[in-house]
């Protein structure tokens, strides 16, 4: 049986004995004891729970991966879950369980609440609660915020996502396919043997609830703080095995054929 980690999340609701009850009375005992293998590196216990209860995949030959648009507004949760979602042991395909409950609202991400104080409320970042812990963070010696490891690193993050937001106002949400056409090299995120483009990445629960699993936090966002009403490119990376398969859009398997992805020998 193939062993695999569990990753993170950027920043927990709650600490301590505070995140242990969330998970407990929310998700209930198995996703609870996920996020406790991950912290303690227990792969085994990561791996029986993926493959062995909730039944993925492990072969990483078997990527299955579908490619659709979603309106911004079909985006309602993001993930509060263990597994990983990129590099050769991100989880793709179908498994069954409570994994599609491991979620929680999107606006409640601190994302999504650092963008909001920002551009909503006219803040600094500096005043943001997301920034204030990133700042923690790289004090202590470890690193943040999509790898910032200074505070010149965090600062030039957040001029990214100003400049991300101004094009975002000016431009509207463009997708990856479109900006390569324009010149620009856009980035790639590996999904076990294949390079996909970094767009938004989804599960699917058992009742069609759409999860953001991975990318466009930042874009999804402040798509949402500017109210676009606009259809955004989405990979289908994880469903769950009670859901009828029915998406708000028509979907097809991403493959090779797309023009951005690569498969990876």
């Amino acid at each position: 049986m193939k062993n695999i980690n569990f990753v993170k999340n950027d920043y927990s609701l709650v600490d301590g004995v505070g995140r242990s009850y969330y998970l407990l009375r929310e998700q209930g005992v198995v996703p609870l004891v996920a996020h406790v293998a991950s912290a303690l590196d227990l792969k085994a216990v990561s791996s029986y729970i993926l493959y062995d209860l909730w039944e993925f995949d492990p072969d990483p030959e078997h990527v299955a991966l579908l490619h659709t648009t979603l309106h911004i507004d079909d985006v309602e949760f993001t993930k509060l879950n263990p597994f990983s979602n990129t590099g050769e042991d991100a989880i793709t395909g179908t498994g069954k369980g409570k994994w599609d409950r491991c979620r929680i609202q999107f606006e409640d991400h601190p994302v999504f609440k650092a963008i909001k104080t920002r551009f909503v409320h006219g803040k600094s970042w500096k005043q943001t609660k997301m920034y204030q812990l990133a700042v923690e963070e790289i004090n202590s010696g470890g690193e943040c915020w999509n790898g910032c490891r200074t505070l010149s690193e965090l600062q030039e993050r957040c001029n990214t996502i100003d400049a991300l937001y101004e094009n975002m106002a000016e431009d509207g949400y463009r997708s990856q396919i479109e900006l390569s056409n324009d010149g620009v090299n856009v980035e790639k995120v590996r999904i076990q043997s294949l390079l996909v483009p970094d767009e938004l990445r989804v599960a699917v629960g058992r009742n069609g609830e759409i999860i953001r699993i991975g990318s466009a936090k930042h874009r999804v966002s402040i798509a949402k703080i500017l109210q676009l009403d606009c259809e955004i490119p989405t990979i289908v990376q994880i469903q769950h095995n009670q859901w009828d398969g029915t998406l708000p859009n028509k979907s097809r398997k991403l493959n090779t054929e797309h023009k951005l992805v690569e498969y990876i020998n």
